[in-house]
């Protein structure tokens, strides 16, 4: 368990990390919406930056939205808001620390669906929808 685990708003205990990439990208989405333009765009440069990395090679945007789902890039964006020490932008929760946006949410539909609903519950705002 990562050293962010011990933040998780659901209690840290009998969660899969699946739960914790959920957290991550509906917090990233919601968070992501609430900054400036300049802001989103250096959160994105800095989320090739990273995958470009774990590829190899220079990724284009055009290809995160082509091979990942939203949630996994929003899943992306949050690795890369933590780069950047950009919070959460509600709660006083840190990131999850995970290890691979593109496997933590395969077949998260209804992880993303019961994760955003606690969290609409716990802050009493509303989630992006994101696509599993």
């Amino acid at each position: 368990m990562g050293l962010f685990s011990v933040f998780n708003p659901f209690g840290f205990f009998g969660f899969s990390r699946k739960y914790y990439a959920a957290w991550n990208a509906l917090m990233a989405a919601y968070t992501y919406e609430h900054l400036s333009p300049d802001q989103q765009e250096t959160i994105t440069q800095k989320a090739l930056e990273i995958e470009s990395s774990v590829r190899g090679r220079h990724v284009l945007f055009i290809e995160l939205i082509a091979h990942m789902s939203e949630a996994q890039r929003y899943h992306l964006y949050s690795l890369a808001m933590m780069n950047l020490e950009i919070r959460p932008a509600i709660g006083n929760e840190l990131w999850f620390e995970v290890k691979n946006p593109h496997v933590d949410l395969l077949n998260a539909k209804e992880v993303i669906a019961s994760t955003k609903h606690q969290l609409e519950k716990k802050y009493g705002v509303r989630f992006p929808n994101i696509s599993a």
